[in-house]
């Protein structure tokens, strides 16, 4: 597979990559887990969204800035 890869434009294998994660949910989060950098902030701000979404009905608990 090297081989091939190495043989190839590398422009026309960045369009086709491009085009393939565009279309492939699994393989762009594939790709965003190996090669891109994490966002901690908007992760963290799903996560807490997340709990209180999930807390939100029980009765002792109320929502918080912290």
């Amino acid at each position: 597979m090297r081989k091939l890869f190495e043989r190839l434009n590398r422009e026309k294998l960045l369009d086709f990559l491009v085009e393939y994660a565009e279309n492939d949910a699994k393989f762009a989060n594939a790709v965003n887990v190996r090669f891109g950098k994490p966002e901690f902030e908007e992760e963290l701000n799903k996560i807490e969204n997340e709990i209180d979404n999930a807390l939100s009905d029980v009765s002792d608990y109320s929502k918080h800035d912290s």
